[in-house]
């Protein structure tokens, strides 16, 4: 398996594909003809876990992130660099001076290191959700728990709530000491923002460029059950990323990578749709009455009245149309009528049949 590595060189982080090179030059390792491992996250990249700035360990003892703690790292990231630098050829949100949008992503990944672990989490403190632990108090649940829409609030704040950018001198700062403006803990707990720069160097350098993605004939089919296949891979994502709310109709939004694989959640035909609303997308009308509206997509394997089979992979996620940051947006319609697609999605991932779309409720799914 090729490991991606990050070893030191001339004072910076520099990736290096399972070679250690003294002169930070970029080199593939792949033992011959073979190609990297695909992993659940559809990318060959893998990403080492934190290590304490005097505490770096060699790279054959080096742990990686999980899937889940990629996916979020990246959803940080490239929610950050969309922001700074725009997106589809459009001018950037924020545009700021060269090297502050990635010492931007820098300090996101340290505050959700160790806030979270880089976990979405929904439980535990009272107080406090999400990758960042924002609290209720400042942050409404819909953002904090939103992984895309809290990195851009810790970034550029809400009304009435500062955000990093709102720091003065904030990208000459070091992380801790720009960590502890932003979320303002505890005295007693400010020194664990100070631990991980080197790390948080490193990974964003990884992250910045996005995720290399498997090519689309190394991407395994879903497993399909009962005829219906989740449109991401299983062990991607938790179970309660499934039944978020939409934000203002029947739907639900997915935050992934963009080149994450995308697979069809039920056989039917194929439309393809392109539009500045959803981006690059499709839609598999199926023989259930329902259409599967798939948004955002950064590529497309299927072509216009294709017939597919529930779990085949058809395209990869992205940041297409109208869209704040990399993300899966997936709709259920019957006729002009959207359906709440939590439930479906839910019974797929518990490995029960899927509901009939006309039997899906049309409310009690957005806010």
């Amino acid at each position: 398996m090729t490991k991606w590595v990050l070893v030191p060189a001339a004072g910076i982080y520099v990736l290096l594909v399972g070679l250690l090179c003294a002169f930070g030059v970029v080199v593939g390792v792949s033992g011959g003809a073979a190609a990297p491992a695909c992993g659940p996250n559809g990318s060959t990249l893998t990403v080492p876990k934190p290590w304490k700035d005097l505490n770096r360990p060699r790279e054959e003892d080096l742990d990686y992130l999980t899937p889940e703690e990629l996916t979020n790292a990246t959803v940080v990231v490239s929610t950050i660099r969309t922001v700074t630098e725009g997106s589809n050829g459009g001018p950037p949100e924020v545009p700021l001076a060269p090297g502050a949008g990635r010492r931007a992503a820098e300090i996101a990944l340290v505050v959700t290191w160790v806030e979270s672990n880089l976990r979405n989490l929904n439980y535990g403190d009272a107080d406090s959700l999400g990758l960042f632990q924002q609290r209720q108090e400042y942050y409404p649940v819909t953002v904090s728990t939103d992984p895309v829409r809290a990195t851009r609030a810790f970034l550029v704040g809400l009304p009435g709530v500062k955000g990093l950018v709102h720091v003065p001198e904030w990208p000459g700062m070091e992380i801790g000491a720009a960590a502890v403006r932003v979320q303002r803990p505890a005295q007693r707990y400010e020194f664990r923002y100070h631990e991980f720069d080197e790390w948080a160097a490193a990974a964003t350098q990884l992250l910045w460029a996005g995720v290399p993605v498997c090519p689309p004939d190394s991407v395994a089919p879903q497993p399909a059950l009962h005829s219906a296949a989740l449109p991401l891979a299983r062990d991607l994502l938790p179970r309660d990323e499934y039944d978020d709310p939409h934000h203002d109709y029947p739907a639900v939004d997915l935050a992934v990578p963009t080149g994450t694989p995308a697979y069809a959640m039920v056989p039917g035909t194929v439309s393809l749709v392109d539009d500045d609303r959803c981006g690059t997308g499709i839609v598999i009308a199926a023989g259930d009455g329902g259409s599967y509206v798939y948004c955002h997509l950064s590529a497309v394997d299927v072509g216009e009245g294709a017939s597919v089979v529930a779990g085949q992979y058809v395209g990869a996620t992205g940041n297409t149309g109208r869209s704040t940051g990399p993300h899966l947006h997936i709709g259920i319609k019957v006729g002009e009528t959207s359906r709440c697609p939590q439930t479906w999605l839910l019974s797929v991932y518990d490995g029960l049949a899927a509901p009939n779309p006309l039997l899906l409720p049309t409310v009690g799914c957005s806010y």
